[in-house]
């Protein structure tokens, strides 16, 4: 399935989201986290949770936006002013994300450990 986005209902969509001819980082980058935080949309009544989902992400896999090759965080300011933001990503209730994030975590740990184990640790 391919990743459609609609940038049309962002107030100055032309400034906030483009400069000089090519996407704004942050917009790139809020358009592939609706992937990962499980949300299609940014609005008024969700943008706090949308924000706290990417910060989650973040804290437990690094952060996934990157300014001039420095990993960095989207501000609250950001977040606001790409309210309007939509994607075909459909939304996953917060218990069922969780829980999907938390399995990837411990999968990513298990792995590490038993690389470690591999490299001349006790069986």
């Amino acid at each position: 399935m391919s990743l459609d986005w609609d940038l049309r209902n962002i107030a100055d969509s032309g400034t906030v989201c483009w400069s000089e001819g090519k996407m704004n980082v942050v917009t790139e980058c809020l358009i592939w986290s609706t992937l990962i935080v499980g949300m299609g949309e940014i609005t008024n009544e969700n943008w706090k949770e949308f924000l706290i989902r990417l910060r989650i992400y973040d804290n437990l896999f690094g952060s996934f936006l990157y300014r001039k090759g420095e990993a960095s965080k989207v501000t609250v300011q950001e977040m606001i002013s790409h309210i309007g933001l939509k994607t075909n990503v459909p939304y996953e209730r917060p218990g069922p994300w969780a829980r999907k994030l938390l399995e990837r975590k411990i999968r990513n740990i298990t792995q590490a450990v038993e690389g470690e184990i591999g490299k001349g640790g006790p069986s």
